[in-house]
Formats: C-alpha cells, sequence, structure tokens
C-alpha cells in the first residue's frame, strides 16, 4: 500500500477526515485563501530555482484566478498580485545567496521519490528542493509559507521534514542537513499618500525596497524620507527567513517507528470513519458534510455543492490541504 506523510498525518488527525479525503477521495471546490497562496508561494518558488520569470510561473494562475465568480474573487482579493509582490521581494533579497540546486531527472525543484519501507508499505514523499551552500554541504529545502514566520517549537514539531531527511539518508542520499526556507504570505504594506501629495511617515509593515520604489515611482525625493527607510533596512528577516539544521539524531528513530505504526493502521482499518470532535473541527475542510451527516441533514445536497473529486493531487499538495491554513 502507499502511504503519504500526508495521509498519516489526516489518519491521526481524524479516521473521518481521512476517510473523506483518501476513501471517498474528496476535496472542496472553493479551498480557503491560505492554502491557494501557499500553493502559489511554491510554484514561484520552483520558477526561481528553475529559472523561469515569475510572470510565466504566474499564467496557470491568472486563467484559473479569472474563471472564478465576482464574489470569490471578492473574497480571494488579488492573490495574484500579491503572490507576485511577494516572491518578487524574495527573489531580490537572496539574489546574491550563492546556493547551488541538485538536479534530479532534469529537474532543480520538486523531487518525487518512492521508498519501500517495509513489504507491505511504500511511502511517496515530495522533496522541495535540495540545496548546495559554498562549501559543498547538502540542505534538504523545505519551503513554508506562513502569515506570521514561526518560532523555534514549529520547527521541533516538523515531523515530515525531519521524517523525509532520515527516509532519504537511509536510501544512501547525502544529506548534511534541513533548510527552512520561511516565506510570509502577507505581501509588503504600501505606505498611504496624504492629503499634501506625500507619503505617510507612520510605521508600517513593509521593506525598505517597497517603501523605496513608492518614493521613487511618484517623483519624490529619497532624502525626505530617510529616517523611515533607515528604520526599514535590515527588516527583511521579517518576511524570509532561511533556519539551517541537522534534525535530532535521537528524534528520528522513534519516528520512523510511529510512521510505520501508523501506516499498518491504515493497512489494516483505512476505512475506519471514527469521529475525533475537537476546537478545530470548524477548521476542517469536511466540517460541513460531517455536521450534515451528524445533524441527519441533506447530506448529497451538501455533497454535490461543497465538493468534488480530487483529481491528480501529488502529495505536496495533499499536505498543503492538510496543513496548518496559518
Amino acid at each position: 500500500m502507499k502511504i503519504s506523510n500526508a495521509r498519516i498525518k489526516a489518519w491521526r488527525q481524524c479516521k473521518c477526515l481521512h476517510y473523506y479525503r483518501y476513501i471517498m477521495n474528496l476535496e472542496k471546490r472553493r479551498p480557503p485563501k491560505p492554502l491557494i497562496m501557499g500553493k502559489i508561494i511554491h510554484s514561484l518558488k520552483e520558477a526561481i530555482i528553475e529559472g523561469i520569470p515569475l510572470r510565466k510561473a504566474l499564467e496557470p494562475y491568472k486563467e484559473e484566478y479569472g474563471k472564478m465568480f465576482i464574489e470569490e474573487r471578492e473574497e480571494y482579493g488579488d492573490i495574484i498580485k500579491d503572490a507576485y509582490e511577494i516572491m518578487l521581494n524574495y527573489k531580490r533579497y537572496y539574489s546574491e545567496d550563492n546556493l547551488k540546486y541538485l538536479e534530479i531527472d532534469g529537474s532543480k525543484s520538486e523531487h518525487n521519490f518512492k521508498l519501500s519501507l517495509t513489504p507491505e508499505l511504500e511511502v511517496e514523499i515530495v522533496v522541495d528542493a535540495i540545496a548546495e551552500d559554498e562549501e559543498g554541504r547538502r540542505w534538504l529545502t523545505e519551503t513554508k509559507s506562513f502569515k506570521r514566520l514561526p518560532q523555534e517549537e514549529v520547527r521541533l514539531t516538523d515531523l515530515q521534514t525531519t521524517l523525509y531527511w532520515e527516509m532519504l539518508r537511509r536510501e544512501g542520499m547525502r544529506l548534511d542537513g534541513v533548510m527552512w526556507d520561511y516565506i510570509r504570505s502577507k505581501p509588503p504594506q504600501i505606505p498611504e499618500e496624504t492629503k499634501k501629495g506625500e507619503l505617510s511617515r507612520r510605521k508600517i509593515d513593509t521593506l525598505y525596497e517597497v517603501y523605496l520604489a513608492e518614493i521613487e515611482e511618484r517623483g519624490l525625493n529619497p532624502e525626505d524620507y530617510q529616517e523611515i527607510l533607515e528604520d526599514l533596512k535590515g527588516r527583511e528577516d521579517t518576511f524570509f527567513r532561511r533556519i539551517y539544521l541537522p534534525p535530532s539524531e535521537r528524534l528520528v528513530g522513534p519516528l520512523i517507528k510511529d510512521f510505520i505504526e501508523s501506516g499498518y493502521e491504515i493497512y489494516y482499518l483505512g476505512d475506519s470513519k471514527i469521529r475525533t470532535p475537537s476546537w478545530n473541527c470548524p477548521r476542517c475542510a469536511f466540517y460541513q458534510l460531517c455536521q450534515a451527516e451528524l445533524q441527519d441533514l441533506d447530506v448529497d445536497y451538501i455533497l454535490k455543492k461543497e465538493y468534488k473529486e480530487r483529481r491528480g493531487k501529488n502529495d505536496k499538495e495533499k499536505e498543503e490541504e492538510v496543513g496548518d491554513l496559518e
């Protein structure tokens, strides 16, 4: 049986969630904005690695976004423009990082691996990229997007990346550690124009380059805004941050063991539909369907209106769907 970290995660979270997603093979017709933004950011990061212009990488999303109803576009906002601005600044910030990305089967990003854990279980994983620094060290790269950049405890509980690192090492791949590439999914703010035609000098959540570009676009004098510009210098790490660490050797053994045990649970009990109610239920993609079944409502109507069959979903997309929306 083929399993993935996303499927294991869904199984542990709630057997009913697992049933809807992997037995009924369902997904939401209208995914939440953070999931769409995360998907676009991942695609643009891959474009940067592969040397593809950002605007070209955005074309499929422009077409998809254009098909949305007016109320949907109002809900999501100008998500294409926001993603472009975020990744344009990301590309500018890391323009001299000197990282080289390992090419596998003709691609430098999104590598798919199938690894045999046991005679019964095969795990499918998707790795964002494998980066090599100037000293020749290789880093399993994991791109994560958040509204707010995470603290250390998030890395300590990032079991997916630790598992991938250990699984690939067991297959003989040389890896020195993990590079968590955090990208903030909130675009830098644009300073407002005052009634005098100047830019507001109040503090905003933005970047030096963004504020300076707005000054130049309006034909203003940068010297008049030196205090604000100086304050913004060095604040890039509030939007972009890379953390290089080797995963804990003590952690990987028990994690692999737990992963295999959960895999066997799915192997033998995968059609279970036991619910695990929690405070997180309203955020679940299948909350409406679950509540309709519990309250004996028109389940067929909910299925038709809110859900569709999943098709062609790779492991990365599954992981984003199950992951934290923040």
